[in-house]
């Protein structure tokens, strides 16, 4: 046989991977063995532990009532969590009792002792419970967390959200205080915020079907349908019998026209009764939209007779288009002609035959000469002419100093050493 520190460490191992049932195997199998008594004990509490778990309560019951004599705290704080699972608050605050006297500066009883006043809605003592509790542990999680559900419930909005900044700071990827937040915020109208928190505590692990919708009315606020509906969508596959989930997307997909979703899901809500009337209703509504497209009817549009063969056109004549259509009096557009290469000799010449008369040479007399036209046209460049004897000629450019910034420094201020 196993040691005793083998076997809890291997079914915590087990518990934490998820795998429950085997941990539970594990510990009966252990305790069908020949365990001493002193060793029989913590199995039986881990045990136990795992059955409240599972919300067996009476097999949990049945296992620690021997247990739970008034100098074990551990025991009787487990009975008493069985009993308050069973639903019997009465017998599970009798249980309690023996806990918070044996070990007053433990945590836990206070935190058992504030789920009684909370199920029987006596919010402010059990805020002074969850209060007692981190007294004792500052760093309880759980007794944050619920603090912070119970100021929720009294309205204190403002003392709940720094108890959950608190838990982000101690525990950042704790999803119930993430998911608190993000009911505070939808409450509030920031739906926004309320999308992030949600997708933020998806993104971490999987949520069920009510998260969902949650998500999808934060959606449906900032007017985001498209997104709403795939929230209203991964509700239906979280939960297969989330009604409402079934009853939105409906909605959605019949605003979207997304007609074969929008029937199929208002036929599986027809079965449900409190959303009968509106499945039955929106399926009319389908039948009515499709009734419009009676496809049994000829079309009434003529046929076009096919033709025997295709014939090719004998010319091809490509068209431009005009910029715009002509308009009335709009003169036809002249043949371009394609200019024949000259000389530039050529173009200046023709250019000084079409030349108008100057002012100077016109005269009232019509039937005078015109003025003879220049035929020799110098158009060589003027040759320089050299400087007359006597004058000065052009100036020469300055020569360039080629002495360097530290030279032509040195220079100025000792001129007389250059």
């Amino acid at each position: 046989m196993a040691p005793e520190p083998d076997i809890l460490a291997r079914a915590r191992r087990l518990d934490e991977a998820g795998e429950s049932e085997a941990a539970r195997s594990a510990l009966q199998a252990a305790l069908q063995g020949t365990l001493p008594p002193a060793e029989r004990v913590p199995v039986q509490r881990l045990l136990v532990e795992l059955l409240i778990k599972a919300q067996r309560y009476e097999a949990a019951i049945a296992l620690v009532a021997p247990l739970a004599r008034p100098d074990d705290a551990e025991a009787c704080l487990l009975h008493a969590q069985a009993l308050l699972g069973l639903g019997q608050p009465e017998a599970a605050e009798k249980a309690l009792q023996p806990a918070l006297r044996a070990r007053p500066e433990w945590a836990e009883p206070h935190l058992v002792l504030g789920h009684l006043r909370g199920g029987a809605a006596r919010w402010p003592e059990a805020i002074r419970c969850y209060e007692e509790a981190i007294r004792r542990d500052s760093q309880h999680v759980a007794a944050r967390y619920y603090l912070a559900e119970a100021l929720i419930r009294t309205g204190d909005i403002l003392r709940a959200t720094s108890q959950l900044h608190y838990l982000q700071r101690l525990v950042p990827r704790y999803v119930p205080a993430i998911l608190l937040r993000g009911d505070i915020a939808l409450h509030q109208g920031d739906h926004r915020q309320a999308i992030v928190e949600y997708c933020r505590a998806i993104a971490i692990e999987s949520v069920d079907a009510e998260i969902y919708g949650r998500l999808g009315k934060a959606y449906l606020a900032v007017a985001d349908t498209a997104q709403a509906l795939k929230a209203y969508e991964r509700a239906i596959q979280a939960d297969a019998a989330y009604a409402e989930g079934y009853f939105e997307a409906a909605r959605l997909c019949e605003l979207l026209k997304d007609w074969p979703k929008a029937r199929r899901y208002y036929a599986a809500l027809a079965a449900h009764a409190p959303y009968r009337a509106e499945a039955e209703a929106g399926l009319r509504r389908i039948e009515a939209y499709f009734e419009q497209f009676d496809l049994s009817r000829p079309s009434p549009v003529a046929e076009t007779p096919e033709p025997e063969h295709f014939e090719a056109p004998q010319t091809f004549e490509r068209r431009l288009p005009l910029a715009k259509p002509p308009q009335a009096g709009t003169r036809p557009l002249a043949q371009r002609q394609t200019p024949q290469p000259q000389s530039r000799t050529q173009s200046l010449q023709a250019r000084a035959a079409t030349r108008p008369l100057s002012p100077s040479n016109t005269s009232p007399n019509l039937g005078a000469a015109p003025p003879k036209q220049r035929s020799n046209l110098n158009l060589e460049a003027p040759k320089p002419q050299p400087p007359a004897p006597g004058a000065q000629g052009p100036e020469k450019p300055p020569e360039k100093d080629t002495r360097g910034f530290w030279q032509r420094l040195k220079d100025k201020r000792n001129p007389d050493e250059r």
